[in-house]
C-alpha cells in the first residue's frame, strides 16, 4: 500500500519546493546576483526568436558577443514558451520568475525518475524525491543557487541530468525505444540548456555505468539504444552544438568560485556549512550502513546509491588536480557536488521506505499518510530556514535609480558606460549586488562591465581595475571601449577619479557620473572608433548587429571599433568589403584611408550556423518518421492478431 506514496512523494515535495519560495512571489524580479543581466539576456533573445532567429549579437555587456555561442538558449527558450502559454500576458520578468520556482518543484520528479531506475523500491522513488530538497548548493542546484547566484539554467539542468542518467540506466536492462527517446530528447534539452551540467552527467556516468554492469549483466542491445540515444541528443542539439565547436576560439576568461581543499570541503558537508544544514550528513552516513548491507546482497541501488555520489567528489578532485587551468574542470566539483549529494540521500530514502511498509495500519490511507509523516517530519523542520533565501530583488536605492535615468539620458545610443566595481561598499549606496547589472537593464544602455566574459575573446572586467592605474591611462583604454562614462559608487571613489581625464557631471545620493575624456586628437569615445593618428569620427547608426559611422583621419590608419571580433561580423567601407582583422586584445580592427570615409559593420549568421540548423531539423525529422513507421506497424499487427482471433 506504500506504494502510492511513489507518485504521492514527488508531488508533495514539489508544494514544499513551491511554498518555499513563497517570499519572492510578487511584482519584483526575484533575487540573486546575476538576475538582472539575465534578465537583458532573456529580452534580447526573445527578440531574436521573435525574429525567426536561434542565435545573434549581445551588445549589452563588455564588447557583445554571440548571445548563445558558450552558454545555449534553453533556458530563454522555456521563458519564451511560459509566454506563449500567458497569451503574452506574461511579461518576461515574469516568465523568469515562473522558470526559477518551477524549475526548484520538477527536480524532486525527476529524482523520483532516477531513483526508480536505480533500483529504489516505488515508496523509496517517493521518499528520494522529498529529501532531495535536504541539499542546497549555493554553486548548483538548490534554493541558494537560484536566488543568491540566479543559476536558474543549472537548476532546469539538474532534473534534465537525473532524466538522462536514469534513462541510460533504464537502458542497460531494459531498452526499449521509449527510453532511447526520451534519453535523447533530454539530453539534447541538457546540451543546449547548461553545458556544464553536461560535463557533470559524464562524469556521473563514468562511475555510474562500470557499477551498475558489475551489479547485472546489461542486455546485448543495450548498446545500441545507448548510441542512438547519443546520437538523437547531439542531432537535435545540433543547431547549438557545431557553431560552438567551430568557434569555440572565441571563448574568453572564465568567473567562477574557487574549491577548497578536499578535507576543507569534507568538513564543511559534515558540520552542514556547505549543501546540507547540520546533522543532516551524520544521519546520511548512518543511513548508508543500511546500503551497506543490502550491497552484500547485491542489490543495484545500494552500489549506485553508495558508488556514484563518492566516486564524483573523487574523479572531479583528480581531474582538477590533474588539469587545474581548464575551463569545465576547474568548475565540476563546486557545480556538481549537489547532485551527487542528492543520489547520497537515497539510502536514507529506501530506509524510512522500508520502516514506512512494515507500519500495519489498518487501512490504505493510514498507511500512507504516515509515509508522509515521516518523510516531512524528517525534512521540513531542517530546510524551513532555507526559506529566508528566497526573495524578490531590491528595488535599489532612490540614488541608484535617479543613476538610471540620467545615463539614459547622456550616453547616445550605442555608446556604452561603466561602473568602477567597489564591492562590497557599493551595496550601502545602491542597495543592491551588482549596480552594473541594474543600471544596464534599467537605463537601457550598453555596459562595458562584463557578464559572462568567458563568451568573448574581447576585453573583460573594464570596471574591476580602474582605480589600479594612473587616471589618464584609464582614460584612454576606456574611450577605446567607447566608454563615454563611469559611474562612481561614493564619494571617494569619485574624488579619486576627478581629474582633467574624469570630469564630474552628476552626483546624488553617493553615486557619481564622469565624463571620459578622451585624448587630444582621437575621435570621441561615442563613436566607437580610436585611431593611431589624429582623427574625428561620428556613430551615425547604431543596433545589435549594424553599426555604421564616418570617419576623418589626417592618413592612412589602422583604426579600432569597439566591438569584440566575431568571424560573423562584415565590414563596408565606402560601399565596398573589406577584410577586418582581429587586435592584440580580440577588437575589431581595419585599416582606414585618409580622408573622409563611412564604415559599416554589420553581423550575420555563418555556414556552421547553417549546417547545425539543416543538422537538428534532420534529426527531428528523423525521429518524426520513425514513430510514424512503428504506429503504423503496430497498428498492423494489431489489426492481424485480431483477425486471428475472430476465425
Amino acid at each position: 500500500m506504500a506504494d502510492a506514496f511513489g507518485w504521492i512523494g514527488p508531488i508533495l515535495a514539489a508544494i514544499i519546493a513551491v511554498d518555499l519560495t513563497r517570499l519572492a512571489w510578487g511584482k519584483r524580479a526575484p533575487a540573486g546576483q546575476d538576475t538582472m543581466a539575465l534578465l537583458i539576456r532573456t529580452e534580447h533573445g526573445l527578440g531574436l526568436f521573435a525574429d525567426g532567429r536561434l542565435d545573434g549579437w549581445l551588445p549589452n555587456f563588455a564588447l557583445g558577443y554571440q548571445e548563445f555561442l558558450f552558454y545555449g538558449p534553453g533556458q530563454t527558450m522555456l521563458i519564451g514558451l511560459g509566454r506563449i502559454a500567458s497569451l503574452g500576458m506574461l511579461s518576461s520578468a515574469g516568465g523568469y520568475k515562473l522558470l526559477a520556482i518551477t524549475s526548484l518543484a520538477l527536480l524532486p520528479l525527476a529524482v523520483s525518475w532516477l531513483a526508480r531506475s536505480m533500483g529504489l523500491s516505488r515508496c523509496g522513488a517517493g521518499m528520494a524525491a522529498i529529501f532531495s530538497l535536504l541539499v542546497s548548493n549555493p554553486f548548483g542546484v538548490g534554493l541558494h543557487g537560484v536566488f543568491q547566484n540566479s543559476l536558474i539554467a543549472q537548476q532546469v539542468a539538474a532534473s534534465l541530468v537525473f532524466i538522462v542518467l536514469g534513462g541510460v540506466l533504464r537502458l542497460l536492462f531494459d531498452p526499449r525505444p521509449r527510453w532511447t527517446v526520451v534519453t535523447g530528447v533530454a539530453l539534447a534539452a541538457l546540451m543546449v540548456t547548461h553545458m556544464i551540467s553536461t560535463v557533470i552527467l559524464g562524469l556521473l556516468l563514468l562511475v555510474a555505468l562500470p557499477t551498475a554492469v558489475m551489479m547485472k549483466r546489461p542486455r546485448l542491445t543495450a548498446l545500441t539504444g545507448l548510441l542512438d540515444a547519443g546520437f538523437i541528443g547531439a542531432g537535435l542539439a545540433a543547431f547549438w552544438l557545431i557553431p560552438l565547436l567551430a568557434h569555440r576560439d572565441l571563448r574568453g576568461t572564465v568567473a567562477t568560485w574557487g574549491t577548497p581543499p578536499l578535507p576543507d570541503r569534507l568538513r564543511e558537508l559534515w558540520q552542514g556549512t556547505f549543501v546540507f544544514r547540520p546533522h543532516v550528513a551524520q544521519v546520511l552516513a548512518a543511513a548508508s550502513l543500511y546500503a551497506l548491507f543490502h550491497l552484500t546482497r547485491q542489490r543495484r541501488w545500494a552500489a549506485l546509491a553508495l558508488m556514484v555520489p563518492t566516486g564524483y567528489v573523487l574523479l572531479s578532485r583528480a581531474l582538477l588536480h590533474r588539469y587545474p587551468h581548464n575551463d569545465f574542470m576547474i568548475q565540476i566539483e563546486n557545480r556538481g557536488i549537489g547532485m551527487a549529494a542528492i543520489i547520497a540521500t537515497f539510502p536514507l530514502a529506501e530506509l524510512c521506505a522500508h520502516v514506512a511498509t512494515r507500519l500495519r495500519s489498518p487501512t490504505r490511507p493510514l498507511t500512507i499518510a504516515a509515509a508522509c509523516g515521516l518523510a516531512v517530519g524528517l525534512v521540513l523542520p531542517t530546510i524551513q530556514p532555507w526559506a529566508a533565501v528566497a526573495q524578490q530583488m531590491p528595488p535599489g536605492t532612490p540614488a541608484l535609480q535617479a543613476a538610471a535615468v540620467e545615463l539614459r539620458r547622456i550616453v547616445p545610443i550605442g555608446a556604452r558606460w561603466v561602473q568602477v566595481r567597489d564591492f562590497p561598499n557599493e551595496l550601502a549606496s545602491t542597495g543592491v549586488v551588482h549596480p552594473d547589472f541594474w543600471l544596464a537593464h534599467r537605463s537601457g544602455r550598453w555596459t562595458a562591465n562584463s557578464f559572462n566574459p568567458e563568451s568573448s575573446s574581447g576585453p573583460a572586467f573594464a570596471g574591476d581595475f580602474i582605480m589600479d592605474r594612473p587616471q589618464q591611462e584609464a582614460a584612454r583604454d576606456l574611450a577605446r571601449l567607447g566608454v563615454v562614462v563611469v559611474v562612481a559608487t561614493s564619494p571617494e571613489t569619485s574624488r579619486r577619479l576627478e581629474s582633467p581625464s574624469f570630469r564630474p557631471v552628476w552626483t546624488s545620493g553617493g553615486i557619481s557620473i564622469l565624463d571620459v575624456v578622451a585624448p587630444e586628437g582621437q575621435p570621441s569615445p561615442s563613436s566607437l572608433v580610436a585611431t593611431k593618428v589624429p582623427a574625428t569620427a561620428t556613430l551615425e547608426r547604431a543596433t545589435a548587429e549594424h553599426l555604421s559611422m564616418s570617419v576623418q583621419s589626417t592618413e592612412r590608419t589602422t583604426a579600432t571599433v569597439a566591438v569584440a571580433w566575431s568571424p560573423k561580423w562584415q565590414a563596408r567601407l565606402n560601399g565596398r568589403p573589406v577584410p577586418l582583422d582581429r587586435s592584440f586584445d580580440g577588437i575589431v580592427q581595419v585599416e582606414l584611408p585618409a580622408g573622409a570615409s563611412r564604415l559599416a559593420l554589420d553581423y550575420s549568421s555563418d555556414i556552421w550556423d547553417r549546417l547545425g540548423l539543416l543538422v537538428s531539423l534532420a534529426t527531428a525529422a528523423t525521429l518524426i518518421e520513425t514513430a510514424r513507421r512503428r504506429r503504423r506497424r503496430r497498428v498492423a499487427d494489431d489489426t492481424v492478431a485480431g483477425d486471428g482471433r475472430s476465425q
